[in-house]
């Protein structure tokens, strides 16, 4: 989970703390470390104050051409891995915070087993009576079977380098594998289609994502299920034709934003100021 570590606000830090602090930086190499100690040898056998200071000075700016050059390679690299993969890019760009206490796992499961059981917010219904339906839009699309266009589309948008479900699958098992696993999955997700969801297939594991404040309250962390590979394949495919079919019949409220293609909260944004002004 966490590391406990104590604090040492108002202490002076040991040397030994500073030893850990500066290990992380890769400019504190063994050559400044050498550098260092033949100075304070130096410094011992030789107490000119102005050739000390000029030691000195000389130990602080090959400490900053080493970190000067550290960071520049660092920034290099760094651009080089958004153009082959961006979701790493972003990963190194924003690490998360260590957590520096540590919260029991039953805290966790009673915690998430409350927000699970919890019944449903009331939902109210908006119902616009200025408008008439003349019909109920035709479904009979909806229920055709999964096509091999559509299994296609959804393999283009299944992301790479993502967490293993509780099999260990991933998606670069079925992404490598290629075409010889297209056809035995579109049979077996016209099955799943026509027969119902394997309960097996419905099974995830929540990871706790720490947010901000104290590790160890639970209202700190935000949980997120990893669920099946093959799972999260066909949703993929039912979602999509769902989003058609309700674009399609104009069944999508006006106003939602939010798991709408080509809507983001800047339109919202701009509504929202447009009727103000």
């Amino acid at each position: 989970m966490g590391v406990t570590a104590k604090s040492t606000f108002g202490n002076k830090p040991s040397r030994g703390s500073c030893r850990k602090i500066h290990c992380h930086k890769p400019w504190f190499d063994v050559d400044y470390h050498t550098s260092k100690r033949e100075l304070r040898l130096w410094m011992k056998a030789n107490l000119d104050s102005n050739v000390a200071k000029h030691q000195k000075s000389k130990l602080k700016n090959l400490l900053k051409r080493k970190r000067f050059f550290s960071e520049t390679a660092k920034a290099e690299h760094m651009c080089a891995l958004a153009k082959v993969d961006t979701p790493l890019f972003w990963k190194k760009c924003r690490p998360r915070a260590p957590i520096m206490d540590k919260i029991n796992a039953t805290t966790l499961l009673e915690g998430f087993r409350t927000l699970v059981g919890q019944s449903p917010p009331p939902i109210q219904l908006w119902t616009d009576h200025s408008a008439q339906v003349t019909e109920s839009p035709p479904s009979h699309t909806l229920n055709t079977d999964i096509t091999l266009a559509e299994l296609l589309q959804a393999l283009k948008k299944l992301q790479r380098n993502k967490a293993a479900d509780l099999d260990g699958m991933k998606a670069e098992f079925i992404l490598d594998v290629g075409e010889s696993l297209h056809m035995p999955l579109l049979t077996a997700f016209n099955c799943f289609f026509a027969k119902g969801f394997l309960e097996a297939l419905s099974t995830g594991v929540v990871h706790a994502l720490f947010k901000r404040g104290d590790a160890s309250k639970f209202d700190n962390y935000r949980g997120i299920t990893v669920g099946p590979i093959l799972a999260k394949l066909f949703t993929m495919i039912l979602d999509k034709r769902l989003s058609e079919w309700v674009e399609q019949h104009g069944l999508r409220a006006k106003g939602q934003a939010g798991f709408h293609k080509d809507y983001r909260t800047t339109n919202q944004l701009f509504i929202l100021r447009t009727l103000i002004e």
